[in-house]
């Protein structure tokens, strides 16, 4: 059964939901629920300490998280899969917003110098990159600089550096 979205057009998101764990900067926000299973899935937003660039350099990650019932928590970060569990657009396009202020806000929390973002599947088409460029939208909105580098074995990269010209590698 698919997930029912939790989110309205005036949801915001809390700073209550943002945890600093090790030296990463945490959020995850419930937007949907499983009438039938009562799972739940989140958005889930990380920053992380990017080994060889701590303590200035940190990786954004972000994916959608099932918890509930009898299994481990289950990650996804493919619109295919993220697909079968919201199929309605409306619902992933408030699901994006949430991502969007959500990483905004781990940004004014954690205030990295540099920040990395990579996608986790190799190759992908054009428009699964959307949201990967939303979050860059974010970022210079933020007063970052920087882009989309060249790919790495079909993965595409972004890096990031707070009000800096930055040249990728």
């Amino acid at each position: 059964m698919p997930y029912v979205s939790v989110l309205t057009p005036e949801w915001q998101v809390s700073a209550t939901g943002l945890t600093l764990l090790d030296g990463e900067f945490i959020v995850r926000i419930p937007v949907a629920v499983d009438e039938e299973t009562k799972a739940v899935l989140s958005v889930f937003v990380c920053l992380s300490p990017e080994p060889g660039f701590a303590p200035d350099g940190y990786e954004l990650v972000f994916n959608l998280v099932e918890s509930g019932g009898d299994d481990d928590d289950r990650y996804f970060s493919d619109g295919r899969e993220t697909r079968r569990l919201i199929s309605d657009p409306v619902q992933r396009a408030m699901i994006l917003r949430v991502i969007c202020e959500a990483v905004s806000m781990v940004l004014s929390k954690a205030q990295p110098r540099r920040i990395t973002m990579m996608t986790m599947q190799p190759n992908l088409p054009d428009k699964a990159l959307t949201k990967y460029d939303c979050l860059a939208m974010v970022m210079t909105s933020k007063g970052y600089i920087g882009g989309r580098c060249d790919p790495y074995q079909g993965l595409r990269i972004w890096i990031f550096e707070n009000g800096k010209a930055l040249e990728c590698p």
